[in-house]
């Protein structure tokens, strides 16, 4: 995941709070106004006038917005070797296991629909690449405690200028190994560790997904909805 202060991440999470706290100023005037009950119980419509059926499906529509976030996958090779690398480290610090990625575009409210096509053109334009970890860093924050940092190559310079160049100058890319928080002596011993055996050592990555995924969605509910496989690499 992207880190979550001064980037992508951030900037949505403020902008969405902005929308919706907009939405829900409108919504009290609405609801009073066309005496819609809240919390909604019943068939739609129930209970209200048939003047504000309309209304309260636009509000109820308001209510459940879906985040999603788009990630550059590496290839199953590679992929399963990552993903025991975070179950090694959730083995030995009981963290969350999850699936290995590298987040080219954060937490948004886009439609799916919008990000499906958004992640086709960045595909059509990139071919598949490797990349080598620069080296393994740690922080404080929980969804970027443990990870394998890259480089911002050509490829993902343009990836991430496709699907959101407004954040380009703020990417940092990285692939986490484990969420959460650890106490430090050991987790920066197990750093050590991983940037022997990960420095310099090729990710191959062949397609972007479209995850319905965020920091207040569960982990256990991350899911891939849409994926678009990147172009073939030149003979």
């Amino acid at each position: 995941m992207q880190p979550a202060h001064a980037d992508s991440r951030a900037r949505a999470r403020i902008v969405l709070q902005s929308r919706l706290q907009k939405a829900f100023s409108l919504i009290a005037i609405l609801f009073q106004h066309y005496g819609i009950n809240h919390p909604f119980s019943g068939t739609l419509g129930k209970n209200i006038p048939d003047t504000g059926a309309h209304v309260q499906q636009l509000c109820e529509a308001l209510m459940s917005v879906e985040i999603h976030s788009i990630w550059l996958m590496p290839n199953p090779a590679d992929g399963q070797f990552l993903a025991g690398l975070v179950a090694d480290l959730s083995g030995r610090f009981g963290t969350p296991v999850f699936t290995p990625h590298l987040t080219v575009r954060g937490d948004t409210d886009l439609p799916v629909a919008a990000l499906d096509a958004a992640i086709a053109e960045a595909a059509s334009a990139v071919p598949a690449f490797s990349e080598a970890v620069a080296r393994v860093e740690t922080s404080d924050a929980y969804f970027r405690s443990f990870y394998a940092r890259f480089a911002v190559a050509v490829p993902l310079a343009q990836l991430k200028q496709h699907l959101e160049p407004e954040a380009a100058e703020a990417f940092m890319p990285h692939v986490s190994l484990l969420y959460g928080f650890v106490p430090p002596s050991p987790k920066a011993e197990a750093a050590q560790e991983f940037q022997r055996m990960l420095a310099g050592r090729p990710i191959a990555f062949d397609r972007l997904c479209v995850v319905r995924s965020g920091q207040d969605v569960p982990i256990s509910e991350w899911a891939v909805i849409r994926t678009a496989r990147l172009a073939a690499s030149p003979a």
